[in-house]
């Protein structure tokens, strides 16, 4: 369903979209890195990350986790 063109072109006219994370999302996270080079430091010292979904913004990415147990 997300990807007819109907849907992608009501998406495309919000400029900004809202994730909902947290304990409704079933602790579903998002790390940003404005920066893309902290980011890839990150992924370096953290190369278990690499596999996890990535999206890429007008100055960095984001990373999203499911996390379990508890997190800050």
């Amino acid at each position: 369903m997300t990807q007819v063109e109907a849907y992608q072109k009501r998406l495309h006219s919000h400029g900004n979209t809202g994730i909902l994370l947290g304990s409704p999302s079933q602790n579903l996270v998002s790390i940003d890195f404005d920066d893309p080079m902290v980011g890839e430091s990150f992924l370096a010292r953290n190369p278990w990350h690499s596999q996890t979904l990535r999206t890429n913004s007008k100055q960095g990415f984001n990373l999203w986790l499911i996390m379990e147990g508890n997190y800050p």
